[in-house]
């Protein structure tokens, strides 16, 4: 028996369903394996993963973003990869901390 699936907009109350399921959508589930799959084996091989790798998986993603969910969508993908972008920014050891404070 077919399932039937809600649409991405809630009519009666008008908000966008912002839950990502990626049976939904192979060609998400295909574009992360690939990406995830090549990286790590750069990465154990070479001990870093290229640019070459990274920013076209970033491009494609945006890409299937605003396929699947229009500028909402690309909002969801542009505020992912900021929280991502985060972790590189606190400093890794408290004495940096303290000397960025103190100074």
């Amino acid at each position: 028996m077919p399932r039937e699936f809600l649409s991405r907009v809630n009519k009666r109350v008008g908000i966008m369903d912002t839950t990502y399921d990626l049976t939904l959508m192979p060609a998400a589930a295909a574009l992360a394996v690939a990406c995830t799959m090549t990286a790590a084996v750069l990465d154990h091989r070479h001990g870093h993963i290229p640019n070459a790798v990274t920013y076209p998986c970033l491009l494609g993603g945006f890409m299937l973003a605003a396929v699947s969910g229009g500028l909402a969508g690309i909002g969801l993908a542009f505020a992912g990869l900021l929280a991502a972008g985060l972790i590189f920014s606190s400093p890794s050891q408290p004495e940096a901390a303290a000397a960025a404070t103190s100074s």
